[in-house]
């Protein structure tokens, strides 16, 4: 019974979502690193993946996407924060008990952590490094805190439109505290 009241805990709950966060930051953290030790991009602009359609680069944005809001940087650091916390309290209202929202919200939140960090600690903002175009067509460069934002947005909008409302679904079976057995 003590199990049962333990993998229904709040820490459980957070378990999974926080370790993809935390994969998340990590992974998007190392890479920026790689990105400023390599010698490489300090004589070349860039340096080729695929011929034609994938470049690996060195840009740093002061703004959001697309170099919105360009050097607000302590604003967008500001709003980031806000919203990061209200995504960790709210977290369970948030994913309504669907596992794919909560792994998009665990994306969410590890993106906007890895650009803070950046926002926090680096004067010269979010750093990119991730460049694909096609002929003339160039879509700006971003990394991996970006695509885990875009997935987590596309992935929470995709279940949000399969699964509209959790209302029809089974109720939540509150669990009554059960006192542990004196031997």
């Amino acid at each position: 019974m003590n199990r049962i009241r333990n993998v229904l805990s709040w820490s459980c709950v957070w378990k999974l979502p926080a370790l993809i966060a935390l994969a998340i930051v990590g992974l998007d953290q190392y890479t920026k690193a790689l990105i400023l030790q390599s010698d490489r991009l300090v004589y070349v602009p860039y340096i080729e993946v695929i011929p034609g359609f994938f470049h690996i680069v060195y840009v740093t944005n002061t703004g959001a996407a697309w170099g919105m809001f360009a050097d607000q940087t302590s604003l967008l650091a500001l709003i980031s924060l806000i919203v990061l916390v209200v995504m960790i309290v709210q977290y369970r209202s948030f994913s309504e008990g669907f596992w794919e929202r909560s792994v998009a919200l665990s994306l969410l939140m590890g993106g906007i952590a890895g650009n803070l960090i950046d926002r926090t600690f680096r004067d010269t903002g979010v750093i990119d490094f991730l460049s694909f175009f096609y002929k003339s067509y160039e879509w700006p460069a971003f990394n991996v805190a970006d695509s885990a934002i875009c997935t987590g947005v596309a992935v929470f909008l995709l279940s949000s439109i399969i699964r509209p409302d959790n209302s029809e679904s089974q109720p939540e079976v509150e669990v009554e505290s059960i006192p542990a057995q004196q031997p």
